[in-house]
């Protein structure tokens, strides 16, 4: 089959019997006659480099150590394991699936209304933690973007201190001051 993106180019070939084995989703799809034939659409706001690395954990049926699933977009994964009923891809993300690099955009789409998502906000909590990041760490390229509501997430992180210390004046100067870089980074 031919995987087609919404701007209607296929740059990937793959096998149904491979989607069908891997997700019940794909099968039932393929049986009941939704797929034109030889295509199987992908999901709009996929990219391509997400789209590989979800390709290669249908194939290996496994993601820790491939290079095309630590190379993708997390929250993509998240939501294609969602749409594909593939709870081991959703459980690889949560432990393994976000670093320092996606850690404020994950925080952003654990906080999106639809669906149920906290297990991404504890796991992007964990992975804080896990990398003992803290405010002066993240810069204005990170910041860029990112909404108030993720940025408060981050303080309220940081303001609980390690191990739940709680805030000090040094901790208080640090969350201000990623206020600020978040304030410049948006030009706000």
């Amino acid at each position: 089959v031919a995987f087609e993106f919404p701007d209607g180019s296929r740059p990937l070939a793959g096998h149904s019997g491979v989607l069908c084995a891997a997700s019940e989703v794909y099968a039932g799809e393929f049986r009941s006659g939704m797929m034109e034939e030889g295509v199987v659409r992908v999901p709009p706001g996929i990219t391509l480099a997400s789209f590989r690395g979800f390709l290669e954990f249908l194939y290996l049926g496994r993601a820790h150590q491939l290079p095309l699933c630590r190379s993708a977009d997390a929250r993509e994964l998240v939501v294609l394991s969602e749409m594909y009923d593939l709870p081991v891809l959703r459980a690889w993300v949560l432990e393994e699936g976000i670093s320092e690099a996606n850690l404020l955009a994950a925080v952003e789409f654990a906080l999106v209304p639809e669906g149920d998502r906290n297990d991404l906000l504890e796991a992007c909590a964990r992975c804080r933690a896990r990398l003992g990041l803290e405010p002066g760490q993240i810069g204005c390229a990170q910041l860029r973007g990112a909404s108030a509501p993720a940025v408060q997430v981050l303080l309220g992180w940081f303001a609980a201190g390690p191990g739940g210390a709680g805030a000090t004046r040094g901790r208080v100067a640090d969350a201000l001051r990623l206020v600020g870089r978040w304030l410049r980074a948006n030009e706000g």
